[in-house]
């Protein structure tokens, strides 16, 4: 898959993320003024950045076309380095006669006045492999995740215990498998994944919803594998090439009782869950509204 032929598409997953984490459009605070402009300037670097050859992006971004957007896109530390490291860096050796060095100041700037003096980390897009991610599972290759999946001696052929997700035009982005109690999700192209702990959610009389800022967004790799515990609350993958993505909250209890979670499990979960539970399924849903919602009608949609 080449980033290039699909950076505009990006900007969709931007707005998603500004869409999530916003609050009234029409009266923006501090926090969605800074999202609006750090998504702003991400998404002007990479339409920016199609003018580039691939000479030019080795040059400048000293890697190919795939990790130079994941360092643009990814808010928290990546590969060892801070985006702030990796923005002032680029900055100091890229020549002035390039435009995307205006852009990378501009994406440095938003990236301060949202994120500056330790404010709303929780809102960063951090890379799968990032301590931050541990409290939801584990971030592993492909063939650690066969090596887990195993039933008996023999690995079943992946893709008869895997399911696909897709988009509106048919182009498979992620799979899925369940097994020992983990969802372990594959990423055929780069993905954004949103998940949350049902300890996240705000329980009432009048049913269960959750803070969209609550949601933790994490980038997962090609050819990479998420594995998550049961009740961590997954959204539909925001993958970096096809487009109309949904927010819908989806997640399932472990089917042992004996089942020990990594976290704890709240009280009001107990006398809450069956408002939000499918029929005849081991599976809840939760949607970024009010209220236990619809899963087909009230998720949220890129436009």
């Amino acid at each position: 898959m080449s980033f290039i032929a699909t950076r505009k598409n990006l900007i969709l997953v931007f707005l998603f993320i500004l869409i999530s984490f916003g609050e009234s459009p029409g009266t923006p605070n501090n926090t969605n003024m800074s999202l609006i402009q750090i998504n702003a300037a991400k998404a002007s670097l990479l339409e920016n950045m199609d003018a580039l050859s691939e000479a030019e992006l080795k040059t400048l971004f000293d890697s190919d076309n795939a990790e130079a957007c994941r360092k643009i896109i990814i808010d928290g530390n990546y590969r060892g380095q801070s985006k702030v490291d990796f923005l002032q860096d680029f900055i100091y050796k890229c020549p002035v006669t390039y435009s995307i060095r205006k852009n990378m100041q501009q994406l440095l700037q938003a990236h301060l006045d949202a994120f500056g003096k330790d404010q709303d980390h929780d809102l960063m897009i951090f890379h799968a492999s990032d301590s931050i991610f541990n409290p939801f599972g584990g971030y592993i290759s492909y063939d650690e995740a066969l090596a887990q999946i195993k039933i008996g001696d023999e690995v079943q052929a992946f893709h008869t215990i895997f399911e696909t997700g897709s988009n509106k035009n048919t182009f498979v982005h992620k799979m899925e498998a369940h097994a020992n109690e983990i969802e372990y999700v594959l990423a055929l192209t780069d993905i954004i994944y949103g998940l949350c702990l049902v300890s996240d959610f705000e329980y009432s009389d009048r049913g269960v919803k959750v803070d969209p800022k609550k949601i933790k967004l994490f980038y997962v790799e090609k050819n990479h594998v998420i594995a998550l515990h049961p009740l961590v609350v997954h959204s539909g993958s925001l993958s970096t090439n096809p487009n109309n993505h949904f927010s819908i909250m989806v997640y399932k209890k472990a089917t042992d009782d004996t089942y020990v979670y990594p976290f704890a499990i709240p009280e009001e979960w107990e006398q809450h869950k069956d408002l939000i539970k499918l029929k005849d399924r081991n599976k809840y849903f939760l949607t970024l509204e009010d209220g236990p919602g619809d899963i087909t009608e009230k998720r949220l949609r890129i436009p």
